[in-house]
């Protein structure tokens, strides 16, 4: 759909930019459909049902008062008709406003996202409350909704408070899989035999068919089910209506009903807490495994923003909160934070890894040599005495042999047997597109705290001014240092431990200082003597734009604002800096400590209305904590193994970017002593070396490294794209990174066909693992919305990698496997046309059901090997090593059934062999193939191609185990080849019935088909593994110096 004929809707917050088109349907369009389908005897919906382009055909473009249905895409892409409606509701639905005006909303659902045409914007916004809003206009709704009008008409506009994924029923299920154009093809295959009288095989093939749609529907079933355990959710909930309190179904809950928060409630909507404090753990929302401190929305003028502090989200649960909270239902269903999670699960972004697209490539290929031998079997089936009619319906079963009906089976089956594994490894896995993209990965994104170190910190020594030529305890600071780092943190008491920030939960460990939770919520810190007792009167929590806290705390009648955060921030607010105070931070920094700086300054008054920004001018600064992240014992192995298998490894960090070096360097992110650090200082790209020097311009030599912050990122990835190589190839830690900068860094590794990584564990990591390719949350719950991988332990991140190679090479075998087994089949039909006759049901069906079969179950249950290699599988089924592997094989598989029929026809008996159909008067057997000489040889050697061809595909290094491991594989190909062997070999009666072998007694040319056997196989394998990998490196060499002269040439 392009912008021309359509209404561009420009997006709200970060939500992408849709397009609408509105159409509107008439009774001329529907009388035409119906005159399609009768003509066509229903056939015509199956394209009307494929094809957007034809379902447009039967509608008028309108403008939107006029408009019955809608064509909406997401930036150009995903578009899909939807039905337009409209509802009457009162005007203060969508906002606080108290009036009984009614007006008219026109709406449209698309992909679970509710929309409706504003009429003073002109245009089409997503359909919610609206949350801009004051504070105080949040605090006038506390007595909650006051009229039933109002709320049957929230409920009727906004609809039923609850994430419903729906799971289609099993045989609406089959229906949809019934009629993709894959099994439509087949099922019209399966109507041509039988009316060929091909029954056995038609028998078959639908056998085959049914295994597959079963595979899929299961798949499909459990995949949805999955996700609707984790989305859906209704309970009993206290609400305020009409001034009383009421316990109603969390389904009913509209926006701006006011809910008593209690005990363990799993919220089932975003709220906006009102009243109280709540702690509560968001590990199944965002990975985060620390508890999360909620507060009261304060009674100010600020202006609400969905700030995280007073936001309570669907899917979170309860922990601890004060006895009188409650909150105002700010959002319901799909339309919260949870539901847009859970959106992108259901409707996931286009996948950057091309597989489906090159499958339908290869299917086109299919068809092509369909064509090319029915053209080759014109000629004998005109000798055979077939009218036109027939010769077109042979044309047909051609392209029926040709497309395998198992193809549907082998592009799921692997993946299925992937996903089965990682569960057994305890990972959590919700996108089953994303463990064939995790194949790819060569860009792995780590965040820090959390991730690559642990949670718990330790605070030994403190760089207090008072005592400034040495590192001191905690406990013998100077008291106001003492006061500051006692009362400047955002902490929770729950069962007598703190909750919260393990840094500052460290802090007031190694200060000794007791705490208390008092009756307002509020914590209370005592001196260890128990002289000194303070009290959080307001606290400026901490910001990641602002990288920087603080909290207002009385004592004997004066006020003071105790602040603490980034050094590089809060010291330039400080009047009483020493002049070496930066080379101070920078040698802690350096040394690997996570540096904060504190300050404090009194105030002659306080108001609650004004920011932070407003009071932090002119502070006393009192010294820097040092505090000591240890790294995670299997952290360094990690990232060893991925730098050895070639896969560039970054640090994104919060922290400084000093200390994100310091971490750098103990993993061997950095490796080099010549480090430059980049900066955006003001509007100046500042470059320094190690002490600190600004450079000009960059060393001669290349053995430096970059690290750089968030904010120099942002400017390079905005204006100065020159730098951009330095991003990709010299930088491996990037500090002071805020969440925006992490999906920033995410974006600029994926370019072509890169797939990136990114490992993470809190909420800062959301967006980030969300725009990776392949996001893996360190999450201890069960399963988690945050990242398509979820799991506790750092070392799994190896596996999945190992998992998405297996799971990926397996594709592609599976993939090229069924390809030659088209080819072979195909192969053999066209031959023995040639020879007027033709495989007879038993033989396809030997081929398809105890040959095919086994193999593709089998062989898609090669573990994965267990070393990641510094080679990963080819990107895209068009590539050189699959296409030179498909050719090759190809010439030899034909060229051994060639030399099988020739061999036999040079035999000295041939002319005389009753068996032989060009004994005596040639007839043709192709409608009714009867056993004969050349079946025989055909058969049997395309048979014996399909299990070596299988067995070659199969081997392990470097993505899978050894064949030998995979023990099923093994025993169906021991049995396969050697029944195979039998049946070439053996003479009984049996033998020739059971398979239609013409009965000869001829041995000679048996033993030189046994020759072809074993000498074909092991030809095969040694251009597999041998000279298939030196040619492509010979072609890539090639191109790569052809590439370079042309650059020269450029210049």
């Amino acid at each position: 759909m392009s912008k021309n004929d359509s209404d561009i809707q420009t997006s709200i917050d970060t939500k992408a930019s849709i397009q609408v088109q509105y159409l509107r349907s008439s009774l001329v369009g529907l009388l035409a459909f119906i005159v399609c389908l009768v003509f066509t005897g229903g056939l015509f919906y199956l394209p009307y049902r494929w094809l957007l382009s034809v379902q447009k055909l039967f509608y008028i473009k309108c403008d939107v008062y006029r408009a019955t249905h809608a064509l909406v895409s997401i930036n150009d892409t995903d578009p899909a008709i939807v039905k337009i409606y409209s509802k009457k509701c009162l005007k203060s639905v969508l906002d606080i406003q108290n009036t009984d005006e009614e007006i008219k909303l026109i709406m449209f659902e698309y992909k679970n996202e509710a929309f409706y045409f504003q009429e003073e914007l002109g245009m089409c916004v997503p359909l919610i409350f609206n949350t801009k809003l004051s504070f105080a206009c949040f605090h006038s709704m506390k007595d909650g909704i006051c009229t039933e009008s109002l709320i049957e008409s929230r409920q009727k506009i906004f609809g039923p408070s609850v994430i419903d994924v729906p799971v289609p029923s099993v045989f609406e299920t089959f229906l949809n899989e019934i009629l993709r154009p894959f099994f439509v093809f087949q099922i019209f295959s399966v109507i041509l035999w039988c009316t060929e009288e091909y029954y056995w095989y038609a028998i078959a093939i639908f056998f085959i068919m049914c295994i597959t749609l079963t595979v899929n529907i299961i798949f499909v079933q459990s995949n949805l089910r999955k996700i609707k355990e984790l989305a859906t959710f209704i309970t009993n909930i206290n609400v305020l209506r009409n001034g009383n309190i009421e316990t109603i179904s969390s389904y009913d809950l509209v926006p701006g009903d006011i809910v008593i928060i209690t005990d363990n409630l799993t919220f089932p909507c975003d709220l906006i807490l009102l009243s109280g404090f709540c702690l509560v753990n968001e590990t199944m929302l965002t990975g985060e495994s620390q508890p999360v401190m909620k507060e009261a929305l304060p009674e100010i003028n600020n202006v609400y923003n969905k700030d995280k502090l007073y936001t309570l989200s669907a899917g979170t649960t309860v922990i601890d909160k004060h006895p009188q909270s409650f909150a105002v239902v700010s959002s319901i269903g799909y339309s919260t934070a949870k539901g847009e999670l859970v959106r992108s699960i259901l409707y996931p972004k286009p996948n950057r890894f091309k597989f489906e697209r090159d499958a339908l490539i290869f299917v086109a290929a299919m068809f092509g040599m369909a064509l090319i031998g029915f053209f080759i079997a014109i000629k004998p089936l005109k000798e055979g005495g077939y009218a036109p009619g027939d010769i077109a319906i042979k044309l047909l079963d051609l392209i029926t042999i040709a497309v395998p009906p198992a193809l549907p089976l082998t592009m799921t089956i692997g993946i299925g047997y992937s996903m089965g594994r990682l569960k057994r490894k305890k990972i959590s896995c919700i996108s089953q597109p994303a463990i064939n993209s995790s194949g790819r990965v060569s860009v792995v994104c780590f965040d820090k705290t959390g991730t690559l170190t642990k949670d718990e910190m330790g605070l030994n020594y403190v760089y207090d001014l008072n005592f400034p030529d040495k590192e001191i305890s905690p406990e013998n600071v100077s008291l106001d240092f003492q006061k500051c780092m006692a009362c400047c943190h955002s902490l929770t008491i729950l069962n007598n431990d703190f909750v919260g920030d393990p840094m500052e939960i460290a802090t007031l460990n190694a200060l000794k200082w007791k705490a208390m939770v008092l009756g307002n919520g509020k914590i209370s810190v005592t001196s260890p003597d128990g002289r000194i007792s303070l009290e959080n009167n307001f606290v400026f929590h901490f910001s990641p734009e602002l990288k920087r806290m603080g909290v207002i705390v009385e004592e004997e009648g004066k006020t003071y604002l105790y602040m603490k955060g980034a050094p590089e921030v809060l010291i330039p607010l400080c009047k009483n800096v020493p002049d070496d105070i930066y080379q101070v931070f920078l040698k802690y920094t350096r040394k690997g400590y996570r540096v904060l700086a504190c300050a404090y300054k009194i105030l002659d008054n306080f108001d609650m209305n004004l920011k932070l920004e407003d009071y932090e001018k002119g502070l006393t600064l009192l010294g820097l904590p040092l505090l000591e992240n240890p790294i995670k014992d299997d952290a360094i192995n990690v990232v060893q193994i991925l730098q050895n298998a070639d896969i560039h490894c970054v640090i994104s960090t919060g922290d400084n970017v000093l200390t994100g070096l310091s971490v750098g360097k103990t993993l061997s992110f950095v490796k080099s002593d010549n480090v430059i650090f980049g900066d955006y200082v003001g509007l100046e790209i500042v470059w320094e070396n190690d002490d600190g020097k600004r450079l000009e311009q960059f060393p001669t030599e290349s053995n430096y490294e970059i690290v750089m912050t968030g904010n120099l990122l942002e400017r390079i990835v905005t204006e100065n794209h020159e730098y951009m190589p330095l991003v990709k190839e010299k930088c491996k830690v990037f500090g002071r990174m805020a969440p925006k900068h992490k999906i920033m860094l995410i974006e600029s590794f994926q370019v072509g066909e890169i797939m990136v990584g990114m490992v993470g564990d809190g909420a800062n990591d959301c967006g980030a693992l969300k725009q990776a390719d392949v996001g893996i949350s360190l999450s201890t719950a069960e399963a988690s919305i945050a990242a398509p991988f979820s799991t506790p332990e750092l070392s799994n991140v190896i596996y999945t990698l190992k998992e998405g190679r297996c799971a990926l090479a397996t594709s592609f075998q599976c993939f090229k496997f069924m390809f030659m087994y088209s080819v072979i089949q195909f192969t053999c039909a066209v031959m023995l046309y040639l020879e007027q006759t033709n495989m007879t049901n038993n033989q396809y069906i030997y081929q398809d059901i105890f040959t095919v079969l086994p193999l593709t179950f089998t062989m898609a249950a090669s573990l994965p090997h267990h070393k990641l290699s510094k080679r990963m599988p080819p990107g895209s089924l068009i590539s050189v090593p699959i296409l030179l592997s498909i050719a090759l094989v190809i010439i030899q598989a034909v060229g051994y059934m060639v030399a099988a029929i020739c061999m036999v026809k040079s035999m000295s008996w041939y002319d005389t062999e009753t068996s032989s159909n060009h004994c005596g008067e040639q007839r043709s057997f192709i409608d009714a193939p009867i056993d004969t000489l050349e079946s025989n040889a055909i058969f049997l050697q395309g048979t014996v191609q399909l299990i070596g061809i299988c067995t070659i595909f199969s081997m392990g290094k470097p993505f899978r185990e050894p064949i030998y491991k995979n023990i099923p594989f093994m025993i169906s190909v021991l049995i396969l080849f050697a029944g195979n062997i039998y049946f070439l070999l053996d003479r009984s009666e049996f033998t020739f019935r059971f398979i239609d072998l013409s009965y000869e007694d001829h041995m000679d040319y048996r033993l030189i088909m046994l020759g072809i056997y074993f000498g074909g196989s092991i030809v095969t394998m040694v251009v597999e593994w041998f000279i298939l990998p030196l040619l492509v490196r010979c072609i890539r060499a090639c191109f790569c110096r052809k590439k370079k002269l042309l650059v020269i040439d450029a210049y």
